[in-house]
């Protein structure tokens, strides 16, 4: 299979599995592009992550675009993009079309309500993992629980917490993780 395939196929299976939003997606790819195909490590992931995230737009398609560029250039960003737009829109279309059955079921809020405790799960488990890999120093530490406390106390926008701690990094530094 080729690159292009490969990131085609990859991005669909993420967005088929992604439920929650584009944070939910990160522990699914970080499994595809870390572990099964060895297109980054954990810590290229994280930072092309973190500027999906704070880029304009959707960070699955942002994260898509980003990852499919670094494997295979611009044609690259397009596999990926096509892959992970494909399985959500054949999934809402279905949606859209029976979802006002539904919405009365208990069985069927039970489920959504089931949904959303499993992507709070596989968020702990990433944010867990991840934090392993981008907590190096008392500095990185030190970061994360003010950025942690900022957004849980004052609610301050996850793009100004990132880009915040990315001028704290270079004004102030960390160890070097590379």
């Amino acid at each position: 299979m080729n690159r292009y395939t490969a990131l085609y196929f990859s991005f669909l299976r993420l967005g088929a599995l992604t439920f929650g939003g584009g944070m939910a997606m990160l522990p699914l790819m970080q499994h595809e592009v870390v572990e099964r195909h060895h297109w980054s490590t954990e810590e290229e992931l994280i930072d092309m992550y973190a500027i999906a995230q704070c880029a304009p737009g959707i960070i699955a398609i942002n994260s898509a675009t980003y990852v499919g560029h670094h494997v295979a250039g611009v044609l690259g960003s397009i596999a990926a993009v096509l892959g992970e737009i494909t399985s959500p829109m054949l999934v809402i279309t279905c949606i859209a079309a029976v979802f006002q059955h539904f919405t009365d079921m208990p069985a069927f809020r039970h489920a959504l309500s089931g949904m959303q405790i499993g992507v709070c799960a596989l968020l702990c488990h990433t944010v867990w993992k991840m934090g392993k890999k981008s907590i190096v120093d008392h500095f990185t530490i030190l970061l994360g629980v003010v950025s942690f406390l900022m957004a849980l106390i004052f609610q301050i926008p996850l793009i100004v917490l990132t880009l915040g701690a990315g001028l704290l990094g270079v004004a102030f530094g960390g160890k070097n993780t590379k």
